[in-house]
């Protein structure tokens, strides 16, 4: 047996052998809406403090997903998860609206900045809407306009 086994998840049967459930497991979970299921196999994930599994269970804690929202323990997982795409954008949402952490709207910017926008179309969109209001940035409808369009 991997030495690592002794911590994976495993799907949970009444009959037959368990097996352990990989990410993707996991993510089909997701896909099929069975947030209970998925948030407690991905919180049996935590101790290896993978990326990928702090950013997925980050994003459920903060959505409210299988259970109680959790924005402090969101916070916790995405900060883990900085590496992962995404995980900058889910950040920046709560730092602007101040959920779990002080509204800081000039450190939402600086997330949305150094995320990936070609990957993920909504940090290009909530970035484009940063500069178009002056949000945490000076107003610049010029890159504002250039954002939504890479958005698009």
């Amino acid at each position: 047996m991997a030495p690592w086994a002794s911590w994976m998840p495993v799907e949970r049967t009444p009959d037959g052998p368990a097996r352990p459930l990989t990410m993707d497991d996991i993510a089909s979970l997701i896909h099929q809406q069975k947030w209970d299921e998925a948030r407690w196999h991905l919180e049996q994930l935590i101790p290896p403090a993978d990326p990928r599994t702090n950013y997925e269970l980050g994003k459920l804690l903060a959505e409210g997903v299988g259970g109680k929202q959790d924005y402090c323990g969101a916070v916790d997982h995405l900060q883990k998860a900085i590496t992962v795409h995404g995980a900058r954008l889910e950040l920046a949402k709560l730092y602007l609206y101040g959920l779990a952490v002080p509204r800081d709207q000039t450190k939402a910017v600086q997330l949305l900045e150094t995320e990936p926008t070609a990957a993920i179309p909504e940090a290009s969109y909530t970035l484009g809407l940063a500069y178009s209001h002056g949000i945490g940035v000076e107003r610049n409808e010029t890159k504002a306009i250039f954002l939504f369009r890479y958005a698009a």
